[in-house]
């Protein structure tokens, strides 16, 4: 690793990046008034240090260089594929268990992209490979010994039957815990749609 500044200035600084798929539409606005509620009256989990989200990737960790590099070529590939199929994630539905609620999804079509993006990723020296995630879901609440409270919250909330659209971007963490969406390309959003009865 070479002990000169990078383009943001300091020693070995390194971006902090993860590729989501964000809900959009009607259960996008039911999960964010779930957050509230927890952080409101019942207490943060886990869940609620990020966005609402479906992990495609772990967190990878680049130089200034190499995340901007990435995040162009996500985006191109992006535009390759061709827009997100108004169909391209399923919610499954809601679960809860002793350690975790949320939202179960399926995509084969998320699972074919994100093998696409790591086969044709290129991280430079020191930087970190795409680490792909093959369970799909989007957390409501983990992380806390008694999720009982939670649970029927998201219960009476979030309807997983709701018009969801949903947008894939890279979401870079800052230092201060706050979070910059970095948008790929309009082809990787869907419109909001109901799902299928």
């Amino acid at each position: 690793m070479s002990n000169q500044p990078d383009e943001v200035g300091t020693l070995g600084a390194r971006r902090e990046l993860i590729l989501y798929a964000t809900p959009t539409g009607e259960l996008a606005e039911a999960i964010d008034r779930y957050f509230a509620e927890v952080d409101a009256s019942l207490g943060s989990t886990t869940a609620q240090a990020y966005p609402p989200h479906c992990t495609l990737t772990g967190f990878f960790r680049r130089s200034h260089a190499g995340a901007e590099a990435a995040i162009a070529a996500m985006g191109h590939r992006l535009d390759a594929a061709g827009p997100l199929p108004d169909d391209a994630v399923e919610v499954v539905g809601l679960t809860a268990t002793a350690q975790w609620v949320g939202l179960q999804l399926r995509s084969p079509w998320l699972l074919s992209l994100t093998a696409d993006l790591a086969a044709e990723d290129r991280p430079e020296p020191g930087d970190e490979a795409l680490r792909l995630k093959d369970w799909l879901h989007l957390s409501l609440a983990y992380g806390v010994d008694d999720l009982d409270a939670h649970t029927a919250l998201a219960k009476e909330l979030v309807d997983p039957t709701r018009p969801v659209g949903w947008e894939v971007a890279v979401w870079e963490r800052q230092a201060n815990g706050s979070w910059i969406r970095n948008p790929l390309s309009a082809a990787a959003r869907t419109t909001v749609r109901r799902p299928p009865s």
